[in-house]
């Protein structure tokens, strides 16, 4: 083989190449992709445009698995990419990338983004995260709580929460994104030195169902109860419950427990050895009816 056939490959050579069929090997040959030389009469492709081409493309891939657009793939991403990158989907890409006037060119049919020009305009916002960044701020967000979770813990709404804030410079505020948040450690030290705010789960049962009912035209009335509805459903997942479990869902100790079994305030059962108690016994005992007026259980009519 001479020197051109090692730096040229013929037309044949670069469909098979391809796993391509004749007609669409000779339209790519005829689209002028890549350079072309005659050797003996016969059209052949030189070798290094073929791979320059197929470096700086992703629709065409080599039958041998070597992957195609290494060159492009260096400069660029891909809508795909993106949506890996920020965790959105494509549709959102699309949007951003309108809305923010990122410019977007054309390979092989596909829509790429330039990375230096992406990342310039990344750089400069704080909402989109990288994985990188991401994982980094992962450990701060464990560490911290966003304003609405302080707002439920302490009943307070969104004024409410800014206003504490403003005043109280004990409450360490991070920004993590562009979201605020309030590390746990200093909500802990702040709380546990005053007394005019008190934790929702803190409050008795009666506490937290007025509370609910006075904001129950308000967001955080709304999400509170939401939220003692869910867990109730998780709390009484079982129909029946060991002294134990039992102990943990009423907030007693387990000797209390049996004391109260014993008394009859609280119903029980014997099943294989160990005692078991059932769900709506230990509703019954959490909300007792309340017992009627007088006038109610004779019928009287208060008027």
């Amino acid at each position: 083989m001479d020197a051109a056939q090692k730096t040229t490959i013929s037309v044949p050579e670069m469909t098979h190449l391809l796993g391509l069929k004749k007609t669409e090997g000779y339209w790519l040959v005829h689209k002028n992709l890549f350079q072309t030389v005659m050797v003996a009469r016969q059209m052949r492709i030189v070798l290094s445009s073929f791979e320059e081409w197929y470096a700086n493309q992703t629709h065409y891939k080599k039958v041998d698995g070597s992957a195609p657009g290494r060159e492009i793939k260096s400069i660029s991403y891909s809508i795909s990419d993106l949506s890996k990158l920020l965790n959105i989907s494509d549709d959102c890409v699309y949007e951003l990338l309108k809305k923010e006037d990122i410019p977007i060119i054309m390979v092989s049919n596909q829509k790429r983004v330039k990375k230096r020009i992406f990342h310039k305009w990344l750089s400069q916002q704080s909402h989109y995260r990288t994985p990188e960044q991401r994982a980094a701020d992962s450990k701060a967000i464990k560490a911290s709580m966003s304003l609405p979770e302080m707002g439920r813990i302490i009943c307070l709404n969104r004024d409410q929460v800014y206003h504490l804030l403003k005043s109280t410079p004990e409450l360490e505020v991070i920004v993590i994104g562009d979201q605020k948040r309030v590390t746990i450690e200093s909500f802990n030290t702040w709380y546990a030195n005053q007394s005019k705010y008190r934790k929702f789960d803190e409050l008795t049962e009666d506490e937290q169902e007025q509370f609910i009912a006075e904001h129950e035209n308000e967001s955080l009335g709304k999400v509170l109860r939401d939220r003692k509805e869910q867990e109730s459903k998780e709390r009484f997942s079982k129909e029946w419950y060991s002294t134990d479990e039992a102990a943990s869902i009423l907030g007693i100790s387990k000797s209390a427990v049996l004391r109260l079994i014993r008394s009859g305030q609280l119903g029980a059962e014997k099943v294989n050895h160990s005692l078991k108690i059932f769900k709506q016994d230990i509703i019954w005992y959490l909300n007792p009816p309340q017992p009627k007026k007088e006038d109610e259980i004779h019928g009287v009519d208060s008027d």
